[in-house]
């Protein structure tokens, strides 16, 4: 029903109109502009390698019943090994829910990535005082939290990393994931 109604709602926006004589259609010229504001709180991706990729998320639309997102990523140049990341998970259900958060190293070959490394993650409160494992959100509401990403002493350098960071629920029926590509930046490379 929802997609009827976006459906006619699309069309009357478009100005389209019918008309039965000639049976021609005739459409009104719409235009729009897109601005684009620089307010952010974190640096560009170096030239040589982005640090933060994010693919194969499973937000299929604005509407889907839970929804794990980044809302701030590290400012951290690539070369350091410890890195912050604040996510939200978005419970859009009418029942309260408890997610278990999960991190796992994924293999990077499907992307054409040779070199691969691991890196291990942790998930902390807002206040970056507790470790956590899993968040409870409110039905209609949102819970952020921190992802420490940290680099190994002995991770090969020019090499990258595939995660697959989730938050689901105890039965399973409500998960959502991100994929986080992230290259060990040589430092002797760097400009």
């Amino acid at each position: 029903m929802k997609v009827f109604y976006v459906l006619v709602l699309t069309m009357f926006i478009g100005g389209t109109s019918l008309q039965k004589k000639n049976s021609t259609i005739n459409t009104q010229n719409c235009s729009a502009t897109l601005t684009v504001h620089k307010d952010r709180s974190f640096k560009s991706a170096t030239e040589n390698g982005a640090e933060f990729m994010l693919t194969g998320v499973s937000m299929l639309s604005a509407l889907q019943d839970v929804q794990l997102t980044i809302t701030e990523k590290s400012d951290k140049p690539n070369t350091e090994k410890i890195h912050f990341y604040i996510l939200q998970v978005a419970n859009n259900t009418s029942d309260s829910i408890t997610f278990t958060l999960t991190s796992e190293n994924i293999d990077c070959n499907e992307e054409g990535f040779e070199l691969q490394t691991d890196f291990n993650f942790e998930f902390y409160n807002l206040n970056q005082t507790e470790q956590i494992s899993e968040v409870t959100v409110a039905n209609n509401s949102a819970v952020k939290f921190y992802l420490k990403k940290i680099t190994p002493e002995n991770a090969q350098k020019s090499a990258w990393n595939c995660a697959r960071i989730e938050a689901s629920n105890a039965e399973g029926n409500y998960t959502s994931s991100i994929t986080m590509k992230s290259l060990v930046q040589d430092p002797t490379k760097v400009n």
